[in-house]
């Protein structure tokens, strides 16, 4: 449960090189898109983040997703609301794994 998670500076490293060391990219590696989008969205879920996908089109008529996930302030509907909020834009170039880009968002 995400009161007892906890990080640091190790399994971040663990994190970002299991998961974000292969390219993310839809024509050389859809597969490996679409397990760092799954895990993604399963690691945010497991810090009670409410999560959500959407998607963009980029040059080339490109159509991505990224994750989104928001931890709610404790004055949800609000204009006291102060949420946090955690983005993951899971694509790379072809051959090059991003994850100093991508990891940086987690």
């Amino acid at each position: 449960d995400a009161e007892h998670q906890t990080s640091d500076v190790n399994n971040l490293r663990r994190l970002l090189a299991d998961h974000f060391s292969t390219n993310r990219h839809h024509v050389t590696n859809p597969a490996g898109k679409k397990d760092a989008a799954e895990f993604l969205n399963d690691t945010f879920h497991s810090f009670g983040l409410h999560t959500w996908q959407w998607s963009f089109t980029a040059e080339h008529q490109y159509t991505g997703t990224n994750i989104f996930g928001m931890w709610p302030g404790r004055n949800t509907g609000t204009a006291l609301d102060r949420p946090i909020c955690v983005t993951a834009d899971l694509d790379t170039d072809k051959y090059h794994p991003g994850r100093d880009d991508n990891g940086s968002g987690i």
